[in-house]
């Protein structure tokens, strides 16, 4: 089978994402941090991954710029830091807070569900689930900035 590629697509994209992210996992293993494969970009001729590279805190888990941004930023945004990695209830699930996205104005809270998945949820959706009352200084109708 001849691997030389001509052209890049969508589909050779994911296949290179696929031997990208067990190339990455040995440098991440050798090194004892976190690395992880982003968005890519392509053109027929030419194709960019972003690559994103985090110590791990004492619980081995990888530290990310939106768990720094969350830290960071949070009692500005009406959060309490120590919530980073913490369960909340939202609409019945349970989520953890594992980051901030300050410039995501509506959603800037990042939630881990169960499965995984990661979701943007708004300030005072999380301010709920931690049992403190609706704020309207910190609804995405505010005039914060």
């Amino acid at each position: 089978m001849d691997t030389n590629l001509k052209q890049f697509d969508s589909a050779t994209l994911k296949m290179l994402r696929n031997d990208l992210d067990s190339a990455l996992k040995v440098v991440a293993d050798k090194y004892g941090i976190g690395v992880k494969a982003g968005n890519a970009t392509y053109s027929p001729e030419n194709a960019t991954f972003k690559v994103e590279l985090a110590v791990k805190n004492e619980g081995g888990m990888a530290v990310t710029k939106e768990a720094t941004e969350y830290k960071r930023m949070a009692n500005f945004m009406g959060l309490k830091a120590e919530w980073l990695n913490q369960e909340f209830l939202f609409r019945g699930e349970k989520y953890l807070v594992v980051g901030l996205k300050p410039k995501s104005y509506k959603f800037p809270v990042l939630a881990k569900r169960y499965d995984g998945k990661v979701f943007k949820i708004p300030v005072n959706a999380v301010r709920k689930g931690f049992g403190l009352p609706y704020d309207p200084a910190y609804s995405a109708d505010s005039n914060r900035f």
